[in-house]
């Protein structure tokens, strides 16, 4: 690939990760119960992410003894990310197994009526 090239794909690609991100932002804003809180969680991925960009990927960039500090920096980040998300991550794998229990979200059915022989 040619440079041209090159920055077409790199354009394309940021474009469409934008646009879910944007769309995701949206999506989740629209159904949450608690805006405010999730807003700030986006606030507070986007400073780790553009962190990661700013001072990370230049580590692996560099390689050497850069690539391991920057490894442990990313590693530091995940754990910052798994921090700020942790209540969403564990409602998001919980809820399928609770839901088989309680209804989910679905309100009781009035009309149905049980009765016995």
């Amino acid at each position: 690939m040619n440079d041209n090239q090159q920055l077409a794909f790199n354009i394309l690609w940021l474009s469409i990760i934008t646009i879910l991100a944007v769309w995701l932002f949206i999506r989740s804003v629209k159904r949450s119960e608690n805006r405010p809180k999730l807003i700030l969680k986006w606030v507070l991925t986007a400073l780790v992410i553009a962190f990661i960009f700013a001072e990370v990927v230049p580590g692996f960039r560099e390689g050497g003894v850069a690539a391991l500090d920057a490894l442990m920096m990313i590693l530091f980040c995940g754990g910052v990310m798994a921090v700020i998300w942790r209540n969403s991550i564990t409602d998001s794998l919980a809820k399928p197994l609770a839901s088989l229990f309680d209804g989910g979200n679905e309100p009781p059915n009035p009309n149905r009526i049980i009765q016995s022989p």
